[in-house]
């Protein structure tokens, strides 16, 4: 159902065919990182994993969030949401030119380290790999995962996906967020900014 109405809106606004295969599911099928099958049903209190993009003038994007199926956060998903959303912010707020573009994926896993120590998740950095299964970046552009020299430096006009994503078995909750971020002459900017993003936001929007 999802997927339905995902579709249903980029045709409405023109765009004829995602930008990959949509990647939408809930519960523990979360933990298979490029779920496809969408036959998974959602139960209450689940979250909702949506991994989805859309490709306009042979431009791809690529946008990925977690919310929970029935509207409310539970205390150890809004737990794990905060520490991704955070990592996130942290590094929207850093990212610039001359950054070393293999220095995105180890800031983002250092910090969200931190983040999963403080809620007693991590006891050391070697932990990380436990609860962060892929890289917390990758170019986005004519593919979804455009081929770049990870050791060069970061340029403007440069567009990558911040993708920070969380996998805590032991709790049964899984999701990632991720959005598109453009590189300016000082800094960067959040192309994605308009997907809700806070849990306020979500839950604001869920419970409409």
């Amino acid at each position: 159902q999802y997927k339905a109405v995902f579709d249903y809106e980029l045709t409405r606004h023109g765009v004829l065919a995602p930008a990959f295969p949509s990647i939408i599911s809930a519960g523990a099928n979360n933990f298979c990182i490029h779920y496809y099958s969408y036959r998974g049903q959602a139960s209450d209190g689940d979250m909702i994993l949506n991994d989805v993009g859309a490709c306009y003038d042979n431009e791809c994007n690529d946008v990925s969030r977690g919310w929970p199926c029935n509207g409310k956060f539970s205390e150890k998903q809004k737990l794990l949401y905060k520490c991704a959303y955070n990592t996130s912010e942290h590094m929207f707020s850093i990212i610039k030119p001359g950054m070393p573009m293999a220095d995105v994926d180890l800031t983002a896993r250092k910090y969200n380290y931190e983040q999963l120590r403080e809620i007693g998740l991590c006891k050391s950095y070697d932990d990380i790999g436990k609860y962060m299964w892929h890289g917390g970046a990758h170019h986005v552009g004519y593919d979804t995962h455009d081929l770049v020299d990870a050791s060069g430096l970061i340029v403007p006009n440069m567009v990558f996906c911040v993708d920070i994503g969380i996998y805590c078995e032991e709790w049964g909750i899984g999701f990632r967020v991720e959005d598109n971020c453009l590189v300016t002459e000082n800094g960067c900017v959040n192309l994605s900014a308009g997907t809700p993003k806070t849990i306020e936001e979500i839950e604001d929007i869920m419970n409409l």
